[in-house]
């Protein structure tokens, strides 16, 4: 219980304000609740349809309190919009107005407002996903790059000559300072860069000449350029 509270405190407030609603709405405008309009009828059901649809909404999404603008942030503009709309609406129907035609004056604009509210939350649900899938595929790249720059970096420290250390030193900066976010046009190159380094541990492993070394080093900043050359080009 003390977990849930904990997890879902807006949810418990929200209940909360829905609850004191209800009674303020019950007991304040009508001593005999015969006394109470088709309208009020209307506009009460309509407002409590509003808080279960953004008490769903708060049940299911949480707000990441480290970051200002979170994929679930168009839920809950979107959601506020809906409730202010409908509350401000229906009160003025449950306070000041007497329905002749329930369906048309009451029905229909509270019907066509949920309907623009569950399209918004389509589009944004859709947005979230596409949101997520960027967002998964930024981190995986980033993620590659870094694994790269160590490898690099793992390759420089097994360097023993300065010379060819210094050349690995200049390829990693390279590297770091590189787009990490690639795309189709550079899945071949971006393979091609990592078979280059594979060559070059290779050689410092088996000490080849160091001319060998920074030839292919060389080979391998401009296999690296070249895919930035190419990514910059396809953007």
């Amino acid at each position: 219980m003390k977990n849930f509270l904990k997890k879902h405190t807006k949810l418990v407030i929200w209940a909360i304000f829905m609850v004191i609603f209800n009674v303020l709405a019950l007991l304040i405008p009508h001593n005999k609740l015969g006394d109470a309009t088709v309208a009020f009828w209307g506009g009460f059901a309509f407002i409590n349809v509003a808080f279960v649809g953004i008490g769903v909404v708060l049940f299911f999404l949480q707000l990441d309190k480290t970051t200002i603008f979170s994929n679930t942030v168009m839920v809950y503009v979107f959601s506020a919009i809906y409730f202010i709309i409908t509350f401000i609406l229906n009160l003025i129907y449950m306070i000041v107005f007497d329905a002749k035609n329930f369906y048309l004056e009451v029905f229909l604009p509270n019907g066509i407002i949920v309907a623009l509210y569950i399209a918004a939350m389509l589009v944004a649900n859709a947005a979230m996903r596409h949101m997520s899938a960027v967002t998964k595929h930024t981190e995986t790249k980033v993620a590659a790059r870094r694994l790269t720059t160590a490898k690099v970096e793992f390759i420089m420290n097994n360097a023993e000559n300065e010379v060819v250390k210094k050349a690995l030193f200049d390829l990693k900066e390279d590297v770091q300072y590189s787009d990490p976010i690639g795309n189709e046009s550079t899945v071949s190159l971006e393979q091609d860069f990592e078979n280059q380094l594979n060559l070059i541990e290779q050689l410092i492993a088996g000490e080849a000449a160091e001319e060998a070394i920074l030839k292919a080093i060389k080979l391998a900043k401009n296999k690296l350029q070249f895919r930035n050359e190419t990514l910059k080009a396809n953007k």
